[in-house]
């Protein structure tokens, strides 16, 4: 069936380091036989009409913001049958009661384990929120259908940068939920200092909290005996970090369970060895690479066991390690499976 869909984002644009995705999803719809509008709040880049930049920059106050989005949705309304909203669960609930006014069906897709008063509101008036797995929602809704990851396997591939040996990548935002400090301990506990500039820490913070704790990561690495083998990077846009993926040997992932991080799965399809707290991780990955990849969430020395285990393996079985974890990917997190998944729920309803 042709799908006809709007997506509400709060961004869209290519280079964003967390919402860089989005343009890659608008393809892949419309390689399926879908037609695809965009609203969002801020475009930027290479956008063409079909996108509609509702330039939050210039009206600020919610309310009127409010009434753009309204008004959009009543002027669309013969040209789109479903509406997705992309990480505003806010807006969700806006475009919910509006939208299922017009006879729309409307679905929301969530990758926080989070749970919020505006996700409260949403769930009430959504037809269907998708998540990447059970464990990334926040509670039990009939609601709720778990889809995997969306990760463009032919963007984030092995090659294009030569690997380096012995190079630790962290990629992410620098706050206290994304529990930093536990690879920095790990670091500080390996039998020797890794060589200078074999770490790389690429992420920035975002709140006042955020900067607090990465001044305090900070301070402690740069005066401790870490302090040249650690690379601050700053952010890396989205269309850039597969670089750096595909450079690292090993990049290490901290975020708790519930929080099925997509940089872990962009990662693995571009063939770096994924070392990870997270449990969920463990039901896509054969026993004995469970056991050695999947550390204890918190646990410094858990972390620095996997680290040392990983950099003793010899090269073919660190290839063969890559190689799993790539196909993980292909098999249940590829953009292409994502895309049919939602359009078969769209359909089927």
């Amino acid at each position: 069936m042709h799908r006809r869909i709007l997506i509400f984002a709060n961004v869209f644009d290519r280079t964003h380091d967390l919402m860089g995705f989005l343009p890659s999803w608008v393809e892949a719809f419309r390689r399926e036989g879908a037609s695809v509008r965009v609203l969002a709040q801020d475009v930027h880049g290479d956008a063409d009409a079909t996108v509609i930049d509702l330039m939050k920059r210039r009206h600020p106050g919610r309310i009127g913001r409010a009434l753009r989005v309204i008004g959009w949705l009543w002027r669309l309304r013969d040209s789109y049958d479903s509406v997705l909203v992309v990480m505003a669960p806010g807006w969700a609930f806006v475009i919910g009661l509006v939208a299922r006014a017009l006879g729309k069906r409307v679905y929301l897709w969530y990758a926080v384990w989070r749970g919020t008063w505006k996700l409260r509101l949403a769930e009430r008036v959504v037809n269907v929120i998708f998540c990447s797995v059970p464990e990334s929602f926040p509670w039990v809704s009939r609601k709720v259908r778990a889809v995997g990851q969306a990760i463009d396997v032919e963007q984030f591939k092995p090659g294009g940068a030569p690997r380096i040996d012995g190079q630790i990548a962290y990629v992410g935002r620098i706050s206290p939920v994304k529990r930093l400090e536990v690879l920095i301990d790990a670091l500080g506990r390996l039998p020797d200092v890794p060589n200078a500039g074999s770490v790389v820490i690429a992420g920035a913070p975002l709140s006042d909290s955020d900067r607090a704790y990465a001044t305090a990561l900070r301070t402690r690495v740069d005066h401790g005996e870490l302090g040249r083998a650690v690379v601050w990077l700053g952010t890396v846009g989205h269309h850039e970090v597969q670089k750096l993926y595909q450079r690292s040997d090993i990049v290490v992932n901290m975020t708790p369970a519930g929080s099925f991080d997509k940089v872990m799965l962009e990662a693995m399809a571009c063939g770096a060895i994924v070392i990870a707290s997270n449990p969920a991780l463990r039901q896509f990955l054969p026993g004995d690479l469970a056991r050695l990849l999947v550390f204890r969430e918190g646990d410094a020395d858990d972390c620095a066991r996997a680290l040392i285990e990983v950099a003793a393996q010899s090269i073919e079985e660190k290839q063969r390690i890559r190689s799993v974890l790539r196909s993980v990917v292909e098999q249940h997190h590829s953009l292409t499976r994502w895309t049919h998944t939602i359009l078969n729920e769209m359909a089927s309803r």
